[in-house]
């Protein structure tokens, strides 16, 4: 609980690394979506849809909470009623905006579920009013008319009541959280239940979809050698699990002491072993070496 009298401030930074690998740790412990959540949207190349900026909350300066957020130009299209859709859809034609709702988002693209990282002690309540006003200046900064606490829960949705009527916010069913009975009974029968056109496109994106990329996902239990084998797991202490896919050549790593960025670095140490007499009876087969430091972006 944050007690009375102290001031709550909120600022917005660009990059996970900026809102400090300990709060992140504290915000959104496991299984939380937490730092490694949004380092990999950060890298996932999503700049053409989504432009991240994260909300670090403060008590009196001590920061208490982070409030992950993404600017998204929604089609107003998906919402509109298909009339409307449709003329939307020629005119987008001719200016290109007119069918986008520019929105700044709080939560993930990505999660099934908005939240509010905070502190143990720290209620969603005790900083949803400073929040709020907080987001919407932003929005106003950003040019984005609409602002969305999306897919919040119940406990959520409770916290964030306050912020409704004079805090300019209204509850709204959720979308694309909707769920579409299918009029037959498995994938088959609602294939043929599509007009011709229209099923024929869907096929022809999912060959192609196989064609460019082929996964193949296997939950094991109980993993054998060979399977583990294939990756190696890093305790890098960054807070964040990780995992090394590069098995083949023997490397280190690089750490940035700041954001927590991990690099692959082939180099050979001359010398780099376990002095006579202190090996206390191991057999030593291989040696990873992290380098901690800052990298070109922290400096």
């Amino acid at each position: 609980m944050i007690p009375p009298g102290r001031r709550i401030q909120v600022e917005f930074v660009a990059t996970p690394g900026e809102a400090g690998e300990a709060l992140w740790s504290a915000c959104f412990p496991p299984p939380l979506e937490g730092r490694f959540w949004y380092d990999a949207l950060e890298d996932s190349g999503l700049e053409d849809q989504f432009a991240f900026r994260y909300a670090v909350i403060r008590a009196d300066g001590e920061p208490v909470g982070i409030a992950p957020c993404f600017l998204h130009d929604v089609p107003i299209a998906l919402v509109a009623p298909r009339p409307v859709g449709l003329v939307l859809g020629v005119l987008s034609r001719m200016f290109p905006r007119v069918g986008l709702q520019r929105t700044l988002f709080v939560g993930s693209p990505c999660s099934d579920e908005g939240s509010i990282g905070l502190v143990p002690g720290v209620s969603p309540a005790e900083v949803a009013r400073e929040l709020g006003a907080a987001v919407r200046a932003e929005a106003r900064r950003l040019a984005a008319p609409m602002v969305v606490f999306k897919d919040f829960t119940e406990a959520g949705r409770a916290a964030l009541a306050g912020l409704c009527g004079s805090g300019g916010f209204f509850p709204i069913v959720s979308y694309p959280g909707t769920a579409v009975a299918l009029p037959a009974p498995d994938r088959e029968a609602w294939l043929r239940s599509l007009p011709h056109l229209q099923r024929h496109n869907f096929l022809k994106k999912m060959r192609r979809s196989r064609e460019l990329l082929t996964l193949e996902t296997t939950v094991v239990e109980r993993p054998f050698e060979p399977e583990l084998g294939e990756i190696t797991a890093l305790d890098l202490g960054t807070g964040s699990a990780r995992f090394d896919p590069n098995i083949e050549e023997s490397h280190h790593h690089l750490v940035c002491r700041a954001c927590g960025k991990v690099r692959d670095i082939k180099a050979d140490i001359p010398g780099l072993e376990v002095p006579a007499g202190a090996s206390q009876g191991f057999v030593i087969s291989s040696a990873d070496v992290v380098f901690r430091g800052l990298c070109d972006e922290c400096q």
